[in-house]
């Protein structure tokens, strides 16, 4: 079988290029049609242009700060991207979570270009998995801050029922963190070679992670910078 050539590829790639961008004007299209302009015009007009530039500004400072989060934590694992590479994947995201339904649908979509980008797709996957935990991470962060620098902020209604919900989500990560390490050998008895392979490659990129602490302390800050600039 002949593999294609250079210029082959170079064509198909132009074409992928043109068509994606056929398919975002057509939705952008779509949306222009369908929703009713006179409201959106009305309430843009109110707005100021320096300050409708200052907060686009802000938010795609950003977008960018989100970009290089990912980037660094999937590379932390070994997913040897480039900085394009994981803007078109977190860009994707975005899409998938515009468009497609529940949250996993923006994973849906990075973690399918990311596999398709990288010569490790279980670094992709570990490292997005990390992302999330960074992300999850970052707004317990924000959360605790408001709770310490204003410890009058929640009503005293909801006190009570907080402490417990914080309690029950710290008992079940408790919970399922054992599970996994006692039922780990048992589900792992007598499987194939080809998913122990995976499996492998799995474990080597969550060691990957590990070992490189400063680059997951800088996903967290950023991470946290971005979700306070939100």
């Amino acid at each position: 079988m002949i593999a294609p050539s250079q210029p082959q590829k170079f064509r198909r790639g132009w074409i992928f290029l043109f068509v994606r961008w056929a398919a975002a004007a057509l939705i952008l299209g779509l949306l222009l049609y369908l929703l009713p302009l006179a409201p959106l015009r009305s309430a843009l007009s109110r707005v100021p242009l320096t300050r409708f530039l200052a907060v686009l500004l802000i938010y795609l400072v950003a977008l960018t700060g989100g970009i290089a989060k990912w980037h660094t934590v999937v590379n932390a694992a070994g997913a040897q991207l480039k900085f394009a590479a994981s803007a078109e994947c977190y860009t994707s995201g975005l899409f998938g979570a515009l468009f497609l339904p529940s949250i996993i649908g923006g994973d849906v979509a990075r973690l399918a270009v990311g596999i398709s980008r990288s010569p490790r797709p279980a670094a992709v996957i570990t490292g997005n998995v990390a992302d999330r935990f960074l992300d999850v991470g970052a707004q317990l962060t924000l959360v605790s801050l408001g709770l310490i620098l204003l410890p009058g902020s929640l009503p005293a209604p909801l006190q009570a029922p907080a402490r417990r919900v914080l309690i029950a989500g710290l008992l079940t990560a408790v919970v399922l963190f054992s599970m996994v390490l006692i039922l780990s050998r048992p589900l792992l008895r007598g499987r194939s070679i080809r998913f122990r392979r995976r499996l492998a490659q799995l474990r080597h990129a969550i060691r990957s992670v590990s070992r490189r602490p400063n680059r997951l302390l800088a996903g967290w800050l950023l991470g946290t910078s971005v979700q306070g600039t939100y």
